[in-house]
């Protein structure tokens, strides 16, 4: 599926689609509809910015960005990003383990009497499905699809059991 892209609202662009100014705007566009919320905001606030006065109008109706959201990403810029997020992308629940920190130890503790393993290569297996585990862990107030299970296990160093 092809992301959106904006179409430049700019008369000139409207009646002469293969001007040169037309064409950087689309170039712009095309750029923006590959960039996450956040991205879009910033490079749209430092373009007006770069325009000076009236550039938050210009790059709206080139762009689709709102004004209210360039000014926003502005102020973010004035800020340097000091509270924005590194290194995750926007949007998006936040993982289980940042809501309850104490899963990890739970699952560990559910885990303890049915954990095997090969002392040598230092791999652990468990018994129990994701299934029954999620519902233990639930049992015990932690909420925790197969899913997040899964990925769990994972990160504490637990792999698949492979039937010999």
């Amino acid at each position: 599926m092809r992301p959106y892209m904006h179409v430049c609202q700019r008369p000139e662009c409207l009646s002469q689609a293969d001007s040169p100014t037309c064409a950087l705007h689309q170039r712009v566009n095309l750029f923006l509809s590959r960039l996450d919320e956040q991205q879009r905001r910033w490079y749209a606030a430092q373009q007006a910015q770069e325009l000076g006065h009236g550039g938050e109008r210009l790059v709206a109706k080139i762009t689709g960005v709102s004004e209210k959201t360039i000014r926003r990403g502005r102020s973010e810029l004035d800020a340097e990003l000091a509270d924005r997020l590194v290194g995750r992308a926007s949007g998006g629940r936040p993982f289980t383990e940042d809501h309850d920190p104490q899963i990890e130890q739970a699952l560990e503790r559910l885990l303890e009497s049915e954990t095997a393993g090969d002392p040598q290569r230092r791999t652990k297996f468990r018994r129990s499905s994701l299934r029954q585990i999620s519902a233990r862990l639930r049992q015990g107030g932690h909420s925790a699809c197969p899913t997040t299970v899964s990925r769990l296990l994972r990160k504490l160093g637990y792999s698949l059991k492979v039937n010999a």
